[in-house]
C-alpha cells in the first residue's frame, strides 16, 4: 500500500486534494522552508516500490544510475509485463496501435528494423536461415512487401496469424507427427479429410 503523504508528513499547503491527488510545493522564497518535506518516509515508499519491482523481476540493482537505454526498472517491467516476442489474443475491434500499444497485427507485413530493435533481435530467424524461402517470417529485407531479401534490410517481416490458430510446440512428435522438425510459422496438412470406406455385406436376410 502506498504511502498517504498527507498523513505521512502533516498537511501540504495548497495540495490539489486528497491523496493520491496532492502536489508537491514547491518554497515561496530560499531559506523559507514552505515547501513540501523530502522525508524518510517518502524515499522509503519509491524505493520498497522498486525494490518490489525488480525482485519480482529477478533483477539485482547493478548500482549505476538508471539511464536512457539502460534503465533496471524498465527491464523489470519488461519482464513482469510482457517481453518482445509475445504473441497475445487481441479481441479489440481497433488496430492496437491506434491505441498507443506497442502491439502489432501479424498480416505478414513489414516493419522498420530500426522502430522495433527489441522485437526484431527476438525473432529473427538469423542470417544463415534469412535467404531460406523456408522461413517464409521473421526475416529481413529491403521492401515492406518482403520480396527482397537481405540480411541487412531494414525491414523485418512479420508472421501472417489471420485465420490460423496457435499450436504449442511437441518437440517429441506426441501429438504431432512433425513436431521435432516443424519451424514456425509451418502448416500442417489436413488432420480430417472425407475418405470412404468399403462394407462387404452377405444380402440374405437384408
Amino acid at each position: 500500500m502506498a504511502i498517504d503523504y498527507d498523513s505521512a508528513v502533516g498537511p501540504i499547503p495548497n495540495n490539489s486534494g486528497n491523496f493520491p491527488t496532492v502536489v508537491s510545493n514547491n518554497v515561496t522564497a530560499p531559506g523559507a522552508g514552505d515547501g513540501t518535506p523530502f522525508v524518510k518516509a517518502m524515499i522509503d515508499d519509491a524505493w520498497g516500490r522498486f525494490q518490489d519491482l525488480l525482485n519480482r523481476a529477478g533483477l539485482t540493482p547493478s548500482g549505476s544510475s538508471e539511464a536512457a537505454g539502460s534503465s533496471q526498472h524498465y527491464e523489470a517491467l519488461r519482464r513482469c509485463f510482457g517481453a518482445p516476442g509475445e504473441v497475445v489474443l487481441w479481441h479489440g475491434q481497433a488496430d492496437p496501435a491506434t491505441l498507443g500499444l506497442r502491439l502489432l497485427l501479424l498480416e505478414g507485413q513489414g516493419v522498420l528494423r530500426a522502430n522495433y530493435p527489441d522485437l526484431d533481435a527476438a525473432v529473427y530467424i538469423g542470417d544463415g536461415n534469412n535467404g531460406d524461402t523456408g522461413y517464409p517470417y521473421y526475416y529481413h529485407a529491403d521492401d515492406a512487401t518482403g520480396l527482397v531479401r537481405n540480411t541487412a534490410g531494414i525491414y523485418l517481416i512479420l508472421a501472417d496469424s489471420r485465420g490460423k490458430t496457435i499450436r504449442g510446440w511437441d518437440p517429441t512428435d506426441v501429438d504431432d507427427p512433425q513436431g521435432s522438425t516443424r519451424k514456425f510459422p509451418d502448416r500442417q496438412s489436413n488432420a480430417v479429410i472425407f475418405h470412404d470406406h468399403a462394407i462387404l455385406s452377405n444380402s440374405t436376410g437384408l
